[in-house]
């Protein structure tokens, strides 16, 4: 027959004779009116702040050393393990303080099983699935064991990407060892200190009520004004725990000085194998096309086990019950990558064809060969097994460089078109962050997204980001200058597609230009080019005066590029729409200067 729970209690604690006395003396306060009654007459006033060492003596007849040892210090079991809570401030003497037991102890005590209603909000006992495969991280795996068998008051701290399973793998071996996890996630983290704070202690209690596993997870999702006071609150929980305590971060992340010994261990993303066994499982029953291949649909997707479920349930419900398909698989995976991104980048929709682009035949041969090693990638890596034999450099990274508007973005959208992934643009004005390490830690979300998704990164004006590298003169250009060193690690291990624009060449630093596959630079359209375009752009369903002069157009505006004739384009159609006409010459013409003048120029008559 399983132990009572004040049994529980007592043994995990380790209380004394006396300590149980002082307990039991606080619970009867919160459940027996009569009690509290009693311990107003001793106490002299409302018994509502709770039991004094000085009443519990009068309640048990203590003197001498013996009323000693109801005093209670910061380190007693009682208070250590958040069970007895107190409003005194921290200045205040010992034997002044007066105690109450928490409310989910008198729950606890009452038989109730819920979890403690400060930890719904960011945390929760870690479930442990069902036929779970660890045989890819055996190693991981066997000393999480030993470090449960043995007990030993140890952080060990699991490196990886958000959803790889960190909190999964720690929940399933202290399940091998009767244990539970309560995970408590800092990416939920309250703005409020005080309410965090009452959330740690609500953890570090849960964990001694349960004889549970403490587990702060995402530590690296603390923002950089707040983390001095959330690593001291993190550090006086593991330190208030018995046994191995445990977080979870990205690789790399700084943590809270700890008295106790810290080992990190890092957990690597499923191999292809043990991917395509999570999404068979995950689609287990569903019915699929004729000629459908599961395998071939995600072979590319690195996704974690988390982010695998997320994306097959996005599946089914696009299915909706019909036979499924790649589309629906790619749609699934689409939704999951966009939520990844968390604002970070948005996927742009590409709509142009290559037909529409219009460039230079040297411009034209460096796309199209840039293109085609990036639609051959799969083939060398992963069928030819150069994959195995490389640990980085296996994506492709590309510089267009060149004036504004000369179809560099428009480029970059046809090439994620032709090879079937999605582009997505990166904002840099939610990357880039005052506060130190930010910046570096959204950029590396923005990196491990499209891993995860298999898309086309493109990083607009990119010389905001990848500039050069300067003098250290003053702790901004230390920090600037750490930034773009990341940067170039980030990229050169980056195993997808990355596209940087700019248009100022000469201010990236030299260091990235030896990192990239290809270096097309675009140039401003010649005359030819420019007729081209103002043909082009016009679409064949508008309604087309027969008096357009292209060539005329295309000498009287020699400044201008894809980007402007194309604003120029669009703006004759609206005049002539406001005019219930035909787009005419004269439309253009009129379109032409109002652009001219937007780009800064003095027009005059042409």
């Amino acid at each position: 027959m399983p132990d009572a729970p004040l049994q529980n209690l007592v043994r995990r604690l380790g209380l004394t004779s006396k300590d149980q006395d002082f307990l039991l003396a606080t619970l009867a306060l919160e459940v027996d009116p009569l009690f509290a009654t009693t311990v107003a007459g001793l106490a002299g006033e409302e018994p509502r702040h709770g039991i004094s060492p000085r009443v519990a003596a009068q309640i048990f007849r203590a003197e001498g050393d013996e009323a000693m040892t109801l005093v209670l210090s910061a380190g007693h079991p009682l208070t250590r393990s958040a069970i007895l809570e107190t409003q005194a401030a921290p200045t205040t003497p010992d034997t002044l303080k007066t105690w109450r037991m928490a409310p989910r102890v008198v729950q606890y005590l009452a038989g109730s099983d819920a979890i403690d209603p400060q930890l719904r909000r960011i945390g929760r006992i870690v479930p442990v699935p069902e036929g779970i495969d660890v045989t890819h991280v055996k190693a991981t795996t066997e000393m999480l064991d030993r470090a449960f068998a043995q007990g030993d008051n140890v952080v060990l701290c699991i490196e990886g990407l958000d959803g790889i399973g960190r909190r999964t793998l720690v929940a399933h071996v202290a399940a091998l060892h009767g244990k539970q996890v309560i995970a408590i996630d800092l990416g939920r983290l309250s703005a409020e200190r005080a309410r965090f704070a009452a959330a740690m202690r609500a953890l570090q209690r849960e964990c001694w009520l349960r004889g549970a596993v403490p587990l702060v997870a995402r530590v690296d999702a603390v923002p950089e004004a707040r983390r001095v006071e959330v690593y001291q609150e993190i550090g006086e929980l593991l330190e208030g725990t018995d046994g191995p305590a445990f977080v979870t971060c990205q690789a790399g992340t700084a943590l809270p000085e700890l008295e106790r010994r810290l080992v990190r261990l890092r957990l690597d993303p499923p191999s292809a194998r043990q991917r395509l066994a999570l999404w068979v499982r995950a689609l287990a029953g569903h019915p699929t096309r004729t000629g459908f291949e599961l395998a071939e649909a995600v072979q590319f997707f690195v996704l974690t086990p988390q982010s695998i479920e997320r994306a097959a349930a996005n599946v089914r419900m696009l299915a909706a019950g019909r036979e499924l398909d790649v589309t629906d698989v790619r749609a699934g995976v689409q939704a999951e990558t966009q939520e990844r991104f968390s604002g970070l980048a948005a996927r742009v929709a590409v709509t142009q064809k290559w037909d529409d682009l219009i460039l230079p035949q040297d411009t034209l041969d460096d796309v199209r060969a840039f293109s085609a090693r990036a639609s051959h990638a799969a083939e060398v890596y992963e069928k030819w097994g150069f994959r195995d034999k490389l640990q980085r450099g296996l994506g492709l990274s590309a510089l267009f460089s060149g004036p504004p508007g000369t179809g560099k973005t428009m480029v970059a959208g046809l090439i994620a078109q032709s090879l079937g992934l999605d582009l997505y643009v990166v904002d840099l004005s939610q990357v880039v962050s005052k506060w130190v390490g930010e910046t570096e830690k959204q950029l590396g979300k923005i990196f491990d997204a499209g891993a995860m998704g298999n898309v086309v990164l493109l990083f607009d004006e990119a010389d905001a980001l990848f500039a050069k590298r300067t003098e250290v003169k003053s702790s901004n250009d230390r920090y600037a200058n750490l930034e773009v060193n990341y940067l170039l690690q980030r990229l050169e291990a980056y195993s997808g597609i990355a596209i940087l624009t700019t248009n100022l060449e000469g201010s990236v630093d030299p260091a990235f230009m030896r990192r990239l596959a290809s270096h097309v630079r675009f140039y401003a359209p010649e005359l030819a080019e420019r007729e081209r375009l103002w043909r082009t752009l016009v679409p064949a369903s508008a309604p087309l005066a027969d008096n357009i002069d292209y060539e005329g157009l295309a000498e009287r505006w020699e400044e201008f590029a894809g980007g402007h004739i194309r604003n120029a384009v669009l703006r004759a159609a609206f005049l002539a729409a406001a005019e219930n006409t035909s787009i005419s010459n004269e439309h253009l013409e009129r379109a032409a200067r109002s652009e001219s003048r937007a780009m800064g120029n003095i027009v005059g008559e042409h």
